[in-house]
């Protein structure tokens, strides 16, 4: 697998956010702490990278006002049998479930905020992929796998947590 050079000034702003944006954040937490804060940059990271980018080289289609179609019909693709659709849908499932899982590990909000949240991630990227590429295509479904995805991390995160905090409690007794 060759490296493709569009993708080095992503790479580079995402680097440098971490470096000047997150670490100065997280540097006096302790070790368990960084560790999942930046799990949880390097896995935005990588969902930026799998559905928008390279961004930086697109900006020009961006100012010149291009921008590709929106499918507004849940479950086109499904009812139209499109492409992979299965897959398609399996891996946009997927792609969030670590959203859910480690959004609730690392900041132990109410569920309905992590599901909030994952929803509007996805959303964010479905309104600007449209503005990005020539080949990409902002997609409802997609929307709805995500914030799905979401809500099965969500789940499992608390199956987990439920669990482990009951062998403790079993060990302590």
């Amino acid at each position: 697998m060759r490296f493709n050079w569009m993708f080095l000034p992503d790479f580079l702003v995402c680097a440098l956010l971490y470096y000047y944006y997150v670490w100065p954040n997280i540097r006096n937490m302790n070790r368990k702490r960084k560790v999942l804060y930046t799990v949880f940059y390097v896995y935005l990271c990588i969902v930026l990278f799998l559905t928008l980018m390279p961004i930086a080289m697109q900006l020009p289609q961006l100012l010149e006002g291009y921008h590709s179609p929106i499918n507004w019909e849940l479950f086109r693709d499904w009812r139209h049998m499109y492409g992979d659709y299965r897959l398609e849908i399996i891996y946009n499932v997927l792609l969030f479930v670590p959203f859910g899982f480690l959004h609730q590990q690392i900041f132990r909000c109410r569920w309905r905020t992590t599901l909030l949240l994952g929803f509007l991630f996805s959303l964010c990227i479905e309104l600007v992929q449209p503005l990005l590429s020539y080949t990409r295509v902002a997609d409802v479904t997609d929307l709805f796998d995500n914030t799905l995805g979401t809500f099965i991390g969500i789940i499992t995160w608390h199956l987990i947590h439920y669990f482990v905090e009951n062998l403790k409690l079993r060990n302590h007794s």
